[in-house]
């Protein structure tokens, strides 16, 4: 932190604002001692010599004390500027042995000597990461050298395990360029075989195509069936509910049969009541007892009627009885019908959707047929290339034997080189472990 001339200039006058004190007080004395000897010159000899003696005392005293003071401060400040003097030797005397390590701040002052002490600190802490950066480099430095030496020997060894191997492929390419043309002799049987294989797979593929179309017209065959048997279910349960109504009316009707009997047997009492009390009345009652004769005649004729259509009715109703059980079992025949005609629809659909995917695979099949045919095709042609390359790859192999031999010889002088390069990291950081960080 740099300081402007003001500030070193106010510094400097505190510093020594003590010593200008001692020496005002000391030309203050002064002036009075001279002050006070001219005042003696004028005075009798006797009175000048009494007042010297008198002064003489007090003004060695004072300058015995102003000395006094001036030593004291004196060593207080070099005290105050030797201290951190040592304190900063003391630390470079560190660093110059290798002790880089991070310590407190030796000086807090601001003036000169604290940033004396802090440029110290910051050297210290430069030269710290300088250390620690080429240390780490250092380490950096060897362990790529001794990967790189490791990688050098292995490819020398691959190259020389290469050049073996391209020694063998050379022999085996003049091999197989020999064993190519039987091999495309063998290509040509199949494709034949192949192209015969495709044209009963197209047949194969066309009977699966028409048994996918009957099968779905078989399909469709099923679920007319199942759509007509759902209408005479839903016939059935239209009769099956009418005879219930019809049945219902019966009781209902049967009921007022029995209401109609009853009533004629009451208008029977009241008729046989009428007769008695017409004869009781004599020659006056005779017409109505012929009258009430006639209305017991037509009540016992009522109840009869009754009685036989009650007979009809209850015939009625177990015949409605045994009409709705039998359509009850038909309904149920049929829902029966409904639900095994469903299971022939689904498992029929099962099959057709088992020979659609039939026919997909067939015809896949063939196609993969044929694509196998034009791919033999191709291999007869693509061996009999082989076998031209072949003869260029045993040539060519031979070159790059040579070529590999070649770089065999520059591993091994990049594998020297990378164990220099390990010995002067090594070197590196034996001198740079010197340093405590």
């Amino acid at each position: 932190m740099e300081l402007d001339m003001t500030t070193l200039r106010t510094r400097f006058l505190l510093a020594f604002l003590p010593v200008q004190i001692i020496t005002a007080v000391v030309l203050s004395a002064i002036g009075y001692y001279l002050s006070r000897q001219s005042l003696l010159a004028n005075l009798p000899e006797e009175k000048a010599l009494a007042a010297i003696g008198s002064l003489t005392p007090a003004l060695v005293g004072a300058s015995f004390v102003l000395l006094v003071l001036v030593a004291i401060y004196i060593m207080v400040v070099s005290g105050r500027l030797a201290e951190p003097i040592k304190l900063m030797r003391d630390e470079c005397l560190l660093l110059s042995q290798g002790d880089l390590r991070a310590r407190p701040a030796l000086v807090t002052s601001e003036d000169e000597i604290g940033q004396l002490a802090q440029c110290i600190n910051d050297m210290r802490t430069s030269l710290r990461a300088l250390v620690a950066q080429v240390l780490s480099q250092a380490e950096q430095v060897a362990a790529s050298s001794e990967e790189l030496t490791a990688s050098a020997h292995q490819s020398a060894e691959a190259a020389n395990q290469v050049a073996g191997s391209i020694t063998e492929i050379a022999q085996g390419t003049e091999k197989q360029a020999g064993s190519a043309e039987y091999i495309a002799m063998i290509a040509d049987a199949i494709m034949q075989s192949t192209k015969e294989v495709v044209r009963a797979a197209g047949d194969v593929a066309h009977i699966a195509q028409n048994t996918s179309t009957e099968a779905e017209q078989g399909r469709q065959a099923v679920e007319q069936t199942v759509e007509q048997i759902n209408r005479i279910g839903e016939g059935s349960d239209a009769v099956q509910q009418a005879i219930e109504e019809l049945s219902s009316g019966s009781r209902e009707i049967g009921e007022i049969v029995t209401l109609i009997s009853s009533i004629a047997g009451q208008t029977n009492l009241l008729a046989l009541n009428a007769a008695i009390e017409a004869a009781r009345a004599g020659e006056h009652g005779r017409g109505f007892a012929v009258v009430a004769e006639e209305v017991r005649k037509l009540a016992e004729g009522s109840n009869q009627a009754a009685q036989q259509i009650g007979t009809l009715i209850t015939k009625n109703q177990v015949n409605m009885e045994q009409a709705v059980t039998a359509t009850q079992a038909g309904a149920e025949g049929i829902r029966a019908g409904i639900r095994m005609v469903n299971s022939t629809g689904e498992a029929f659909g099962k099959i057709v959707d088992s020979i659609v995917v039939l026919s997909e695979q067939i015809d896949g099949i063939a196609q993969s047929i044929d694509h196998m045919a034009a791919g033999s095709e191709e291999m007869a042609t693509g061996i009999q290339d082989v076998a031209k390359v072949s003869t260029a790859t045993s040539s060519e192999a031979q070159n790059v034997s040579a070529a590999t031999e070649e770089q065999s010889a520059s591993m091994e002088e990049i594998a020297s080189a990378s164990q220099s390069l390990a010995q002067l990291a090594g070197e590196l950081q034996a001198a740079v472990a010197k340093f405590r960080i």
